[in-house]
């Protein structure tokens, strides 16, 4: 991003698992419990480790503490660098 004169300006390659809003809390409950067996599990562990990347251990305040910073770090870098869709 320096080299295009964007300054300051960090990117994380990040993934999630999102449901739609009034997904019932047993479900998401669920699914969340589905990830974290799957994430626990060393062959995912071993792959995402392969591929640069780590898996983050915090809980859901964390995750939505997080992708709150990054949707307000990336909305200034489009913002200030006056990226438009083409």
């Amino acid at each position: 991003m320096a080299e295009l004169g964007i300054v300051g300006a960090q990117a994380y390659e990040w993934n999630g698992m999102f449901v739609p809003s009034g997904v019932s809390p047993e479900i998401v409950a669920k699914l969340a419990d589905a990830l974290k067996v799957a994430l626990d599990s060393k062959d995912v562990q071993d792959r995402i480790s392969q591929v640069g990347g780590e898996i983050f251990k915090g809980d859901r305040a964390a995750a939505d503490k997080f992708i709150s910073t990054q949707i307000q770090v990336m909305g200034k870098v489009i913002k200030n660098g006056n990226i438009r869709p083409e």
